[in-house]
């Protein structure tokens, strides 16, 4: 990440890993949340803690990108798969309703407004 010309850019908050924790101070004001490949790897749980968070900071029009694998991969890091129906059901219910998705041959993105 860090050799993007965006990497030091003060409006952009990076989180390379939901380990390092997700507990920003008041002066986060986020307007678009990108979760790349990453609920695959956490638990509903978890999951729901790192969304708190997230909007505890977020603007009222707060846009996300959500992108996960489509199905399970049985792949030693990944703890959830989502087929399509499932992860418009998250989206729907965790998220918002998604304004589009789009799916490839492996993966499913989606694009709205988190509510």
């Amino acid at each position: 990440m860090k050799k993007y010309p965006f990497y030091n850019n003060q409006k952009i908050k990076i989180v390379h890993s939901v380990s390092e924790g997700l507990s920003f101070d008041n002066s986060y004001c986020f307007d678009t949340i990108l979760l790349s490949e990453v609920i695959e790897h956490i638990t509903l749980f978890e999951e729901l803690k790192i969304l708190d968070s997230i909007r505890a900071n977020c603007s009222p029009n707060c846009r996300f990108v959500v992108s996960t694998p489509l199905g399970y991969m049985p792949e030693g890091t990944h703890i959830r798969g989502f087929s399509r129906s499932d992860f418009i059901y998250n989206l729907n219910t965790f998220y918002g309703k998604p304004k589009n998705i789009y799916y490839t041959d492996i993966q499913q993105i989606a694009f709205g407004y988190l509510r």
